[in-house]
């Protein structure tokens, strides 16, 4: 074997580099053709969320604070696609319309980053070159993925992270034996991923823990301190922000939505809870794997029939039954699979509400386990040919689903352009799921988040059950938010 040429960054192959290049431009297509359709396509692609992220980059970048709603500060998102949108419209100010393509384009760069870094990883687990070049090109072209790497989320740049912490970590536990330059490089690493995504402390702390489970002696102990160390420090002025502005040293605005949830759910220490939220574990795989396909659902509680979670069930079940017996000739590191289930069940039972992009490893743990299952299989053109044509077809078709169609069935953005165009005088808005309504509404109207995922006010008080109190302080002259929420929320205030 040439390690010279397997160490190459970019695949060595004609066929690598064709197939690369291609998934590049599909990415680059999507990226051109969403835009170019802006209203009302783009709503397929992007969710609320989204525009949250652009709303309160633009903020920052114009001198307004972290805010979402004037005078109403959050830390509600994750804190290096922030940085980095910020620094963008800072240093090129582009206007509303032009901000979303230039966070596609940035996603799609991340996109072809984290291919070739994902071939690299490939390479470290001992897959032969043309299971590098598969699993590069899956990545670019699996539907899946390329739906939520082209959302404009943190979710591109979350994947690149992870995957680049993958390959130090590997390289630890490969290693002959401790050496602090790859732990005090893991450590960065760990850090930027999780500024990339909070939540990737999941895979930080077990990507420790199979460390020491291979190495089993006191001087990993004290490697895997310094790893520990830098790590904070990468993250100390996040983190150190956090607590001094909120009190608490992640976002915990994270939870708003969760309380109303955990109120609408059967009690923990009832059999209803257990055997409920079991079945949502399933339904969780389901709208990520099979509503692109299947469904389109009007209400976000619904999204999928059941019959979608049965087959999940089964599908999961078969998955793990093959991995199991063939676990020795199976690839696919316990710090990756455990991590992930972590933080399926951390979803299901502790946060329980949860979106799409949470759930965004399961797909990257489908495409190792294909290129586990093309061991011995000699691709031919005509083969990759008719295999990418399928893929390209599937997209296409994915693409005209997208994962948030209730939000397009209600037109969020027609809705937030129309709002309040006749009215002179400038009005003050409240209203949950605020993204589009608040990227796209007039200037001379102002929009107040009031879910409390990105105002941390209005989070306080939805824990405490006085809404009615902000509420009453706010006097907004448009209300949007549902009966059951603001019933909930004003649990406590008398009102």
């Amino acid at each position: 074997m040439d390690l010279n040429r397997g160490m190459r960054f970019f695949p060595g192959d004609r066929t690598g580099i064709l197939l690369f290049c291609l998934g590049v431009a599909l990415h680059l297509a999507v990226a051109l053709f969403f835009y170019l359709n802006l209203y009302p396509d783009i709503q397929r692609l992007m969710p609320d969320d989204t525009l949250y992220y652009l709303k309160i980059a633009e903020n920052i970048a114009q001198g307004h604070g972290s805010v979402f709603s004037p005078g109403e500060p959050t830390n509600g998102y994750h804190p290096l696609w922030m940085g980095i949108l910020s620094i963008v419209r800072f240093l090129f100010r582009p206007g509303r319309e032009p901000f979303i393509l230039v966070s596609l384009l940035m996603s799609v760069l991340l996109n072809g980053t984290t291919a070739l870094l994902l071939r690299r990883f490939l390479l470290r687990l001992g897959f032969t070159g043309s299971q590098q070049t598969l699993g590069m090109s899956l990545y670019l072209f699996l539907p899946w993925l390329v739906l939520l790497n082209l959302s404009g989320l943190e979710t591109p740049l979350f994947f690149m992270c992870l995957v680049l912490f993958f390959i130090m970590l590997q390289g630890v536990i490969s290693s002959d034996g401790p050496q602090l330059r790859g732990h005090v490089l893991l450590g960065i690493a760990a850090g930027f991923l999780f500024l990339a995504r909070t939540d990737s402390v999941f895979f930080i702390l077990c990507g420790a823990a199979v460390v020491l489970w291979k190495r089993k002696s006191w001087a990993e102990v004290r490697n895997l301190a310094m790893t520990g160390l830098v790590t904070a420090l990468v993250s100390l002025p996040w983190l150190f922000w956090c607590w001094n502005r909120f009190g608490s040293p992640v976002q915990s605005s994270g939870m708003a939505l969760s309380y109303f949830r955990w109120h609408t759910m059967f009690p923990v220490s009832t059999l209803k809870y257990w055997l409920y939220n079991g079945g949502r574990l399933f339904h969780k795989l389901a709208v990520i794997f099979l509503s692109p396909f299947v469904y389109h659902a009007r209400n976000f509680d619904t999204i999928i029939p059941l019959w979608c979670d049965l087959a999940m069930f089964a599908a999961a079940a078969a998955t793990v039954y093959f991995v199991v017996r063939n676990r020795h000739r199976i690839i696919l590191p316990a710090y990756i699979w455990l991590p992930a289930l972590l933080l399926l069940v951390f979803y299901t039972f502790v946060r329980i509400a949860s979106a799409v992009w949470h759930m965004s490893i399961f797909p990257l743990i489908l495409l190792l386990l294909l290129v586990n299952l093309s061991r011995g299989v000699r691709w031919r053109t005509s083969s990759v040919t008719a295999a990418l044509v399928c893929l390209l077809i599937l997209n296409l078709y994915t693409l005209g689903n997208g994962f948030y169609y209730p939000q397009q069935a209600t037109d969020m953005m027609g809705s937030a352009m129309e709002t309040g165009w006749d009215s002179p005088d400038s009005l003050l808005i409240g209203a949950t799921d605020s993204g589009y309504l608040g990227y796209f509404i007039s200037d001379r109207h102002v929009v107040v988040n009031l879910d409390g995922v990105v105002n941390q006010r209005a989070f306080t008080h939805i824990r405490e059950g006085t809404f009615g109190d902000y509420l009453e302080e706010l006097d907004p002259d448009i209300l949007r938010i549902s009966p059951e929420m603001l019933e909930f929320y004003c649990r406590n205030s008398g009102r």
